[in-house]
């Protein structure tokens, strides 16, 4: 465990709303983990045409050199960067039917995840003790993750009943 880190995982709710004229409301955030690590993440919606179309988009990056070092290759194990993005549409055709369009994507990149064994044959590790973990493999592993999501949701009312259909892509 590097003592320099204070579990520094990053996007303190710092954030200030943000207004647009045509009455979108949102909110981001820009700023860094106290070790300067960045990390950014924002959400915005409104209206695109009064009492019609709907839009929300959000979208987030966050990036960490990790929290532990490996004495034996000189590298932290569990590092990361993290790209998620999302959009919705909502589209109030008539008043009886409507469309939800979604989509989102991730892109996440990181190290390995790290395994202690307690050196007394212990099966737990007390977490007062984290301070005496050491990594030693000189193999760095690494972890990814691409997906993209996307769904589509029609609906239309008739006078005594609903008709509802989703799609979705994974």
């Amino acid at each position: 465990y590097r003592s320099d880190c204070k579990r520094r995982h990053c996007c303190w709710p710092q954030s200030q709303p943000q207004t647009s004229p045509a009455y979108s409301t949102g909110r981001s955030t820009q700023q860094s983990a106290p070790s300067g690590e960045p990390c950014t993440q924002g959400a915005f919606s409104g209206p695109i045409v009064k009492d019609k179309i709907y839009y929300r988009v959000s979208g987030s990056y966050k990036k960490s050199d990790g929290l532990f070092y490996n004495i034996t290759n000189e590298k932290a194990p569990d590092f990361y960067d993290d790209y998620s993005g999302r959009a919705q549409f909502y589209f109030n055709v008539s008043d009886n039917f409507k469309v939800t369009l979604s989509g989102q994507h991730n892109n996440i990149n990181g190290g390995g995840l790290y395994y202690h064994i307690p050196p007394n044959g212990e099966t737990t590790v007390d977490p007062n003790q984290i301070d005496d973990v050491v990594a030693t493999s000189d193999v760095l592993g690494q972890a990814f993750l691409k997906n993209l999501f996307a769904f589509a949701k029609l609906e239309y009312e008739f006078e005594k009943m609903k008709l509802q259909s989703v799609t979705s892509y994974n």
